[in-house]
């Protein structure tokens, strides 16, 4: 018998996308690689988001190839 069940991760899939870059990658056949984890909202293939600098301007970019992790497994 367990002695404690974790709860469910809070967040809206239905709400604004919300995704905190952990770390940052190249690839020559991928291109720019964002790697971290998604808050609020759903990513999905083709979808045009929004990166927030640090100055406080907007680059616009695509999400051309996602990569989902739940657990020890991932799927595309």
């Amino acid at each position: 018998m367990p002695l404690w069940k974790p709860s469910s991760p809070g967040g809206d899939s239905e709400g604004t996308l919300q995704m905190l870059i952990a770390n940052l990658d190249y690839s020559e056949y991928l291109g720019r690689l964002g790697i971290g984890r998604v808050f609020n909202g759903t990513l999905r293939f083709g979808d045009t988001v929004a990166i927030a600098k640090r100055d406080g301007t907007f680059h616009k970019t695509k999400i051309t190839k996602p990569l989902f992790v739940r657990g020890p497994q991932a799927r595309r």
